[in-house]
């Protein structure tokens, strides 16, 4: 959500202004979700920011609307819940003028969400594609170079194998599509336990490149394997932090289709690192699966770099000579790596990155588009 430039119109709308002067008499507004990121900006506009463990904040949060309770007795649950931010929290604190998402001074911790994380207590969460999701973990345990997860969130696994494996073959029994949520399924101990059946599901390249975590992700049931592999060559996925050979790719791609599992690989373009060369190997890469994999489906969806604080490469702005190699490589598939098994997903536009770079930045758009 890009709320600087939409949420406060549609706020409006509403007679909900984001000047405290203006406030008197209007609701007090909460927001949350991916809002996380760029909490200075989502302030802007909202008086409070839950941050992670929403189905518990929204549950205790209605509980209070439904009793009558005041506008005042909202706002002091808010600042009492430890997984919240209130706007006066952080008014005090001054920003860097050239990188707005950082503090000029380390600010006391204001919300940790995940100090703890109260697993028995949390009901499984069911989305709107009607599959029921099992928390298995949250964050991840490998530090990759592009990717925040690991430099905001602490890594916390469930570790109560009695409760995950029960209500998964609960839920198979009803016939309901399942799915672990966790961003490295194969480091919960008990994964390799599950004989039921999953939908699909994300997993680390790192550990899907491994045979024996293949058989264990074979024995699941899941019925499409997703990994990013994000580099298009194997030296920006060794600059990654992510170091898979193509041989090896072609491998556990083979071994899963044989086994009758569909593939979902991600690749990030417009990398730092990229050049026309990494574009040949991706082509040859390509080309070599369009003859090889003789079954079911495999994806190749492509997602543009973006820089994401904190992680490392943020220090690095991106620009747009990738739209050059995308709109090649697309018109080279259709008219020389054409198969009824590999599906290509083209990646973002350079105008929807460039919104993505200025609202992970948390920096207005037209300053983007310069820097891109």
């Amino acid at each position: 959500l890009d709320y600087v430039e939409n949420c406060r119109r549609y706020l409006k709308r509403f007679q909900i202004e984001s000047s405290a002067g203006k406030r008197a008499g209007c609701p007090y507004v909460i927001t949350g979700g991916p809002a996380d990121a760029i909490p200075f900006a989502a302030l802007e506009i909202a008086d409070a920011l839950a941050v992670g463990e929403a189905y518990t904040f929204v549950r205790e949060l209605i509980s209070l609307i439904r009793a009558d309770q005041p506008v005042d007795a909202i706002r002091e649950f808010v600042r009492a819940y430890p997984h919240a931010i209130e706007r006066s929290e952080i008014v005090p604190f001054a920003r860097d003028p050239e990188r707005p998402w950082l503090l000029i001074d380390p600010a006391p911790k204001l919300a940790c969400p995940d100090d703890w994380v109260d697993w028995a207590g949390v009901p499984p969460v069911r989305s709107d594609d009607k599959v029921v999701r099992l928390i298995g973990s949250k964050g991840c345990h490998f530090k990759c170079a592009f990717c925040a997860t690991t430099y905001r969130q602490t890594y916390r696994k469930n570790e109560d194998e009695a409760q995950i494996l029960g209500q998964l073959r609960a839920l198979n029994r009803q016939g309901e599509r399942v799915q672990i949520l966790s961003n490295d399924p194969l480091n919960l101990h008990y994964f390799r336990a599950i004989s039921g059946k999953l939908d699909s599901q994300s997993f680390t390249v790192q550990e899907v490149k491994d045979r024996e975590n293949r058989m264990a992700i074979i024995r699941s049931g899941v019925g499409m394997a997703r990994f990013g592999v994000e580099g298009v060559s194997a030296r920006i996925r060794n600059a990654f932090g992510k170091p898979i050979s193509d041989d090896e790719i072609v491998e556990m791609l083979l071994h899963f289709h044989e086994h009758k599992i569909n593939t979902h690989m991600f690749f990030i373009v417009g990398s730092p690192y990229e050049t026309a060369t990494d574009w040949v190997e991706f082509r040859a890469l390509y080309e070599r699966l369009t003859r090889t994999l003789k079954s079911g489906i495999c994806r190749v969806k492509m997602t543009t770099f973006v820089p994401t604080p904190p992680a490392p490469l943020a220090r690095y702005v991106p620009d747009l000579t990738y739209e050059r190699e995308v709109a090649h490589f697309a018109n080279w598939v259709s008219g020389n790596a054409a198969s009824r098994h590999m599906v290509y997903i083209r990646g973002r536009g350079g105008r929807t990155h460039t919104a993505n770079v200025a609202e992970q930045l948390a920096i207005p758009l037209p300053l983007a588009e310069r820097l891109v």
